[in-house]
């Protein structure tokens, strides 16, 4: 059964300055994602992104920077659409995220041996070429 709307989500590349990691964080399907989460009705981007960092690592996020739109075809056949910002942690707040359950600091290699999904998103981010596009489609069903 196909959903019949798309469903708008946030989700962030939490990355600690100067350092080549992305934190991650399971989800109950047994993979890992990046932190994020469905923007609420009548909810801002921008305040969705700080509203789910602060909920599920813990921390104040000042500024966001935008990066792409990812649209995800769900494994229920529904289509999301993924807002995608960058946020950069100072190494305290880094510290603090850490400890959220099930959090893991991933490079490149290890987005991949981690199963980080979406798997498009995760291979633009190891292979550096989310720069490169700000909109992703779906592929063709």
């Amino acid at each position: 059964m196909t959903a019949d709307w798309t469903q708008v989500s946030v989700h962030a590349l939490v990355g600690r300055y100067d350092d080549p990691f992305y934190l991650t964080l399971p989800t109950p399907q047994g993979h890992n994602t990046f932190p994020g989460g469905p923007v609420r009705h009548g909810e801002g981007i921008e305040d969705a992104v700080r509203r789910l960092l602060h909920d599920q690592l813990g921390v104040a996020v000042e500024e966001v920077d935008f990066r792409a739109v990812v649209e995800h075809t769900t494994p229920s056949g529904g289509s999301e659409l993924w807002f995608v910002f960058e946020v950069h942690l100072s190494n305290h707040d880094a510290q603090t995220a850490s400890t959220a359950p099930g959090a893991c600091w991933a490079d490149d290699t290890d987005l991949r041996v981690l199963d980080v999904q979406p798997g498009r998103l995760r291979d633009a981010v190891a292979d550096g070429t989310l720069a490169d596009r700000v909109w992703m489609p779906a592929p063709p069903r």
